[in-house]
């Protein structure tokens, strides 16, 4: 018996479960960019009108801490001050439900928290910061798209790798616990819909956190919502808005674990009056998704929908639809989406290859993000990942487009635009270019739009 609880202890030291401590731990070099240049400048300018916009008579830990702002300039002392906003913001969340809900803490956290996911704009500066970098400046970028419309988007992809900074697609460096909101990664503005409800989309990492990682791979093992996220919709509940998040993480292998903890929101009694959740394959490692193993050869167009549709709506599948949608009218809905996108894109074609069908996946997922908006008339959305470095850009950088060219006809800014929706994420936050297999898909996607 000794012997079994000495081999199960040996067994359970070797996962490092993640703590909490106030003390200054390395810059994590993922989140580098944002303290080195005048992005997290801006945001600590913005932090300052917000401060001054909600003073308090009787100022707390936290908010004697953002008053304080970081020690000095280096970006070691601004990752600290950041990293310890999340920190005393999560201590005091976790008794607010102690404290007088009408009381003047509480009112602050409420417009805190969603201050933090809706208020921040840092377009322009992370802009700027691609400019500065690597000399794509707007002009520029006109250039590339007026140059080659069919190709703009991979041509500035090997432009960005032609740099030796950027000259590979590497990974990210952040190794062990991921903390992604703590540890640099600052929710911000992107840009609002022309619906009734003038929708803003927003853009953050995934709001679920490590709590249990194997210190030997870095895989998650367990984790947790971050305390903020819930706080800001249980806002919402109270002024009766809605958030709409779309979710690109796997709904399977190490991801599944954040996954179900935003999906479960629409569960809890305290947020799902205030969020829907949606979840979308767009996993490199999907079968269907990348249209590989036994999907590479459905060249058959009414095969390929009906797989298609199958996948969207297998129980316990890759995908997640809200509770809040009405399940059969939103499948016909879809099935609807389906034969539109083969009409109007593909002239009804009887095959489509696998690059064909890989855009129409593309094509379909705005077209679904757009009845979603449609149906459920949300006041926020954000379409997330991981790190929301790759999928999620590339998404809702379609998705911008797709958007315009309903309002209007498209202008060459918008390309721009675009383009920075695109690159602007994965070179701010993790110091390297978007994957290529992303952006010749969404390359691929644009010119089957005739966009």
């Amino acid at each position: 018996m000794k012997r079994l609880l000495l081999i199960l202890f040996v067994i359970l030291s070797c996962f490092s479960a993640v703590t909490n401590s106030y003390a200054s731990e390395p810059l994590n070099k993922t989140f580098v960019n944002v303290f080195e240049s005048e992005i997290y400048d801006s945001f600590l300018r913005q932090l300052e009108t917000f401060l001054s916009e909600h003073p308090m008579e009787t100022p707390d830990k936290l908010y004697t801490h953002l008053k304080n702002g970081p020690k000095g300039p280096s970006a070691q002392d601004k990752a600290d001050f950041h990293r310890k906003i999340y920190l005393r913001l999560r201590d005091t969340l976790s008794y607010r439900y102690l404290i007088d809900p009408e009381s003047e803490l509480v009112r602050f956290l409420d417009d805190f928290t969603e201050w933090l996911f809706t208020g921040i704009d840092l377009h322009e500066i992370s802009n700027q910061f691609v400019a500065k970098t690597t000399q794509l400046d707007p002009e520029m970028m006109l250039w590339t798209y007026q140059l080659s419309p069919d190709a703009f988007l991979i041509y500035l992809h090997d432009y960005i790798c032609s740099i030796p900074k950027y000259g590979s697609e590497k990974e990210s460096d952040n190794v062990g616990s991921e903390d992604n909101f703590a540890d640099g990664d600052i929710p911000c503005r992107l840009y609002k819909l022309n619906n009734p409800k003038q929708t803003q989309l927003l853009r953050f990492s995934n709001v679920a956190r490590d709590t249990l990682i194997n210190p030997f791979s870095g895989k998650t093992l367990l984790a947790g919502l971050n305390e903020e996220f819930r706080n800001f919709i249980e806002s919402y509940v109270s002024k009766g808005k809605k958030h709409l998040y779309i979710n690109q993480m796997s709904r399977s292998k190490t991801e599944s674990v954040k996954t179900e903890q935003i999906e479960n929101m629409e569960n809890d009694r305290n947020t799902k009056e205030g969020i829907f959740v949606v979840s979308l394959d767009r996993d490199s490692d999907s079968k269907f998704y990348m249209q590989t193993h036994s999907f590479e050869r459905l060249n058959s167009a009414e095969e390929f929908k009906e797989s298609f549709l199958k996948e969207l709506f297998k129980p316990s599948g890759a995908y997640y639809w809200s509770k809040k949608l009405n399940q059969k009218e939103w499948k016909q809905r879809v099935k609807n989406i389906l034969n539109e996108v083969h009409k109007r894109y593909y002239n009804n074609a009887p095959l489509l290859l696998r690059e064909d069908r890989m855009s129409f996946i593309e094509i379909v997922y705005v077209e679904i993000v757009d009845a979603l908006v449609d149906i459920l008339e949300p006041d926020t959305m954000n379409i997330s990942c991981k790190q929301t470095v790759d999928r999620g850009p590339s998404l809702y950088a379609f998705y911008y487009l797709y958007q315009k060219q309903k309002e209007r006809e498209l202008l060459p800014q918008d390309f721009v635009d675009l383009m920075y929706y695109v690159f602007t994420p994965p070179l701010a936050y993790h110091d390297r270019t978007t994957h290529i297999y992303r952006i010749t898909r969404l390359q691929s996607a644009i010119n089957r739009l005739g966009l």
